[in-house]
């Protein structure tokens, strides 16, 4: 399906998703059969402990396969029928949860939008045979990669605005090294007459300009590809805290750095030739009389003053979207939360895959809240089975007991133990 070989063993085969629980295998990621395995060339065969179950190894992905997520990296797959077994709730058998992601390929000669049309029946006739669950089901084709297009839109209007800004930059640089052309140009003006003079076709003297401004571009583009890399790299290997495998892996293709090496050739040729209506018109009779090249920079300071206008313009339009970005961003971090997150500690815990069944949930819990109250220098602790800006959502209604403005009877309210003005 992925076109994926492994580098150990096998992957997972369709035999080991037939029934419920029917295949206790697993397969390890690179990164996970290496730091956790020490990279053990007989892993596979061994017997590993996945949530207290014994899994046995089939095979190890091969080296930069993380899945079908880019940012999602999963340690370990396991075949989905054994869900309820590692998560503890069979949300398979539930039709309302939608935990599922579906990856599949389009036939030869179907288009997206074909695809669309075909889901929108499939939608159609779920909704009819199952109107409870199913009323508002919608399907459509999307790229995996980013969650399909829940984060998908939002990162490419991200990268965007990201790619507008460096345009702008590019801009402003372009027009800075125009301007350091024409200046440099006018400058040498007595020279380049003195060239024609002697003898000196005005084509070789422009293809050395061209040249010198092809090897000036050139060297900026490959520095910055090198700085590009480097600062790639440190994104890459930031730790991040988050309660899925996250990391932000971005790693450019050959293809990107061949792209900034031919726009920085371009660059160079494109601004080079701005010297060129200088060196056509250059009359050397004039350039050798004269005492200086007046005339010459006359005729280039209104370009020149044009290049600067240019360059102050776009430089005021990025420090100004600099500062607004850098606002937005402080703001972010003043955003009112409803509670104060400093000082706070979190731990998650799960007792049904502890073997805790649900009529001894809370007794557990109300022991760990006990014990951690009893802590020295806890000033105050709460258990919840959700907590604010996480992954794991709940669209469950909470009031007091005995609300009676509720729309729901007052049976079937939540207590909310340690969850004082919550």
């Amino acid at each position: 399906m992925l076109r994926v070989n492994p580098l150990l063993g096998r992957l997972l085969l369709p035999a080991d998703d037939e029934k419920e629980n029917g295949s206790q295998v697993a397969v390890l990621s690179y990164a996970c059969w290496k730091v956790r395995f020490g990279g053990d060339p007989g892993i596979v065969g061994r017997t590993v402990s996945v949530n207290k179950h014994p899994y046995i190894v089939v095979g190890v992905a091969p080296e930069g396969f993380n899945g079908t997520e880019r940012f999602i990296w999963p340690e370990v797959w396991v075949p989905v029928q054994n869900e309820a077994q590692i998560e503890g709730y069979q949300w398979l058998h539930e039709r309302r949860d939608s935990n599922a992601w579906v990856v599949g390929r389009l036939k030869p000669g179907i288009s997206a939008p074909q695809a669309d049309a075909d889901l929108a029946r499939v939608a159609a006739g779920l909704a009819r045979q199952y109107p409870d669950a199913d009323k508002n089901l919608t399907l459509r084709v999307a790229e995996p990669g980013l969650v399909g297009d829940v984060l998908g839109a939002p990162i490419r209007m991200f990268l965007t605005g990201v790619m507008f800004l460096a345009g702008l930059v590019l801009l402003a640089a372009c027009a800075n090294l125009g301007g350091l052309f024409a200046a440099r140009t006018a400058d040498r003006g007595r020279e380049l007459g003195i060239r024609i003079a002697i003898g000196s076709s005005r084509g070789r003297i422009l293809r050395q300009l061209m040249t010198e401004a092809v090897i000036l571009a050139t060297g900026a583009g490959l520095a910055a590809s090198l700085a590009a890399k480097l600062l790639l790299a440190g994104i890459t290997h930031l730790p991040i805290s988050a309660e899925l495998p996250v990391q932000f892996a971005v790693q450019p293709k050959p293809e990107v750095y061949a792209f900034a090496v031919l726009l920085a050739l371009a660059t160079g040729l494109l601004f080079g030739i701005i010297p060129a209506r200088q060196v056509w018109r250059t009359d050397p009779n004039h350039v050798l009389k004269a005492s200086d090249a007046t005339d010459l920079k006359r005729r280039r300071i209104t370009l020149r003053d044009i290049l600067l206008a240019v360059q102050i313009a776009l430089c005021c339009l990025l420090v100004t979207a600099s500062f607004v970005a850098v606002r937005g961003l402080q703001r972010t971090f003043c955003v009112p939360l409803a509670f104060q997150p400093e000082g706070v500690v979190l731990a998650t815990t799960d007792v049904h895959l502890a073997g805790y069944s649900e009529a001894t949930e809370t007794l557990v819990q109300k022991r760990l809240l006990e014990a951690v109250q009893a802590i020295p220098g806890i000033q105050d602790a709460a258990w919840s089975n959700t907590t604010p800006l996480s992954i794991n959502q709940s669209n469950a209604s909470i009031w007091a007991l005995g609300t009676s403005d509720c729309k729901y009877p007052p049976a079937v309210g939540y207590q909310t133990e340690g969850l004082d003005n919550q």
